[in-house]
């Protein structure tokens, strides 16, 4: 997640941009900001226990989506780091009983840190690049479909629709609509590292699922040929 136009919002549901990415821009999810909108973009990163390294919350930043790789977006500030899962936990705007839900979830996932960044794009569009790093690959699975399932329960009464990018098999998104807004959201683990990347767009509501997720599925490939699959 990430909350980035600065923060992350919570609204629809965009989940750091949840559609349901929450509404809300904080639910577009960027760790330390939430994202959101009718269709908020959400994500939601866990964080570890242990506090970790400088060099090791600098490595996690070179996973996240580079200048120019997500199509017609641009990086918005520096990445934000968390080092325990409390506070991560706290930055992404969830209700206290969803809080202890992820922190006891996480904890036992082996959480090691966060770290996200927001992106920004014209006519008001934002998104969001995010790495959570496990001390297991069952860690990162079950970070995964955490990630998965609650940005699927932030939509509301958005409509929903899933996609998939080819060449990389554990990748899940959804897309969704409500009114003029829409969201995409994705996640996926590679090595001991969950991955999340979302859109959301305050004016994507009439467009097709391909329009909508074009751009996450973009910089997902350019990424992935990057690190070639392997986290840390």
């Amino acid at each position: 997640m990430v909350r980035r136009t600065g923060q992350r919002e919570e609204g629809m549901s965009v989940n750091r941009a949840h559609l349901s990415t929450r509404l809300d821009w904080h639910q577009l999810w960027i760790p330390g900001k939430s994202r959101v909108v009718s269709a908020v973009l959400t994500s939601v990163t866990a964080l570890a226990l242990a506090s970790v390294t400088a060099s090791a919350a600098v490595n996690a930043d070179g996973f996240l989506l580079r200048a120019n790789e997500q199509p017609g977006f641009t990086l918005s500030g520096k990445p934000t780091t968390e080092t325990t899962l409390k506070s991560f936990l706290a930055s992404e705007g969830l209700s206290a009983a969803q809080q202890k839900t992820y922190e006891k979830r996480f904890a036992r996932a082996g959480f090691l840190l966060s770290s996200g960044e927001l992106l920004t794009a014209s006519g008001g569009r934002g998104g969001f690049s995010e790495v959570v790093q496990f001390s297991t690959l069952a860690g990162a699975q079950e970070a995964t479909a955490s990630f998965l399932a609650l940005a699927r329960s932030s939509q509301g009464t958005a409509t929903v629709t899933n996609f998939t990018v080819p060449g990389i098999p554990s990748l899940r998104g959804i897309t969704a609509r409500a009114g003029a807004v829409a969201t995409a959201n994705a996640y996926w683990y590679t090595g001991k590292c969950m991955l999340g990347s979302g859109v959301y767009l305050p004016h994507g509501g009439k467009e097709s699922t391909a329009q909508i997720d074009r751009p996450v599925v973009s910089g997902i490939q350019s990424q992935e040929r990057r690190i070639k699959g392997a986290c840390p």
